[in-house]
């Protein structure tokens, strides 16, 4: 299993994603691979005290 975080603030989905293919790791040749995505937002943003 691999790992491979991408700390990047959200702007866009498309930021995002070229973010992503800068990495090549879609590019990766294996059988049943498989990607997850996970987002974290702090509490601070979520209820705008920052």
């Amino acid at each position: 299993m691999v790992g491979l975080p991408i700390n990047v603030t959200y702007t866009d989905r498309n930021a995002i994603i070229k973010r992503v293919r800068e990495t090549n790791i879609f590019l990766a040749d294996a059988k049943k691979i498989q990607f997850a995505l996970s987002v974290y937002q702090s509490l601070e943003l979520a209820v705008g005290l920052v």
